[in-house]
């Protein structure tokens, strides 16, 4: 896993010792960067780096930088392109890259009207140590999640496709909001996930409250 470690300078690697619960840092594979959402792909025996900023003065949303190395571990070659995107409605990245029909995917976030507004789809024609080309394909709109505010990224596989998505809520009304979203599920299920949010909510109150016994025992201490 990389995740978002902007505000360190880095980017760094974890790897699961209990997925998904217990991660523990691996490698850090940049470092003086002001680096977001960074994406490996292993692709024609080289591993390839992706990620958006980079240099601390470079616009997140506006540029895509792309680095390669024969280990995920690094060390990592600057492509000579860089930025190989120039485009605020596609080169911030927006999940992981994909195969399709025989092509690789790239999608992009468009942050032309806000962060994560949308997601554009690039079709990866030219991917080599010299040269790199894209081709922008679809764009996911928030039409696509009725309500919905923004398409924040893409992700697939297989047998899965996963899209989060921004919504405004009123505070306070979060179930509601949610019980909205379920409407089609039957009332068994919604009585099961009443009664495991109602233990969720329980187990919470009580570490709180050892969590705060145990402050007051080292204030009096």
């Amino acid at each position: 896993m990389i995740p978002e470690t902007r505000d360190n300078g880095t980017i760094e690697m974890y790897k699961a010792e209990n997925f998904p619960y217990s991660w523990t840092r691996e490698a850090v594979l940049m470092s003086d960067v002001g680096a977001v959402d960074s994406t490996l792909l292993q692709y024609q025996g080289k591993w390839w780096l992706f990620t958006a900023g980079v240099q601390e003065h470079a616009s997140p949303n506006q540029f895509l930088y792309l680095y390669y190395a024969e280990s995920p571990m690094g060390p990592w070659t600057a492509h000579p392109k860089n930025p190989i995107v120039s485009d605020p409605r596609r080169a911030r990245p927006a999940g992981h890259m994909y195969f399709e029909n025989g092509k690789l995917i790239r999608p992009g976030q468009d942050c032309s009207r806000s962060y994560g507004y949308a997601v554009q789809l690039n079709r990866v024609n030219v991917l080599t140590e010299t040269d790199y080309w894209e081709e922008p394909l679809t764009r996911i709109t928030p039409s696509r999640i009725p309500g919905s505010l923004g398409i924040h990224t893409l992700n697939k596989s297989a047998k899965h496709q996963v899209m989060d998505a921004k919504f405004m809520i009123p505070r306070f009304q979060f179930s509601s909001f949610f019980l909205r979203w379920l409407a089609p599920t039957n009332q068994r299920d919604l009585r099961e996930m009443n009664a495991v949010t109602g233990f969720a909510r329980r187990d919470a109150i009580s570490e709180s409250a050892k969590l705060l016994a145990r402050e007051g025992g080292r204030k009096l201490r």
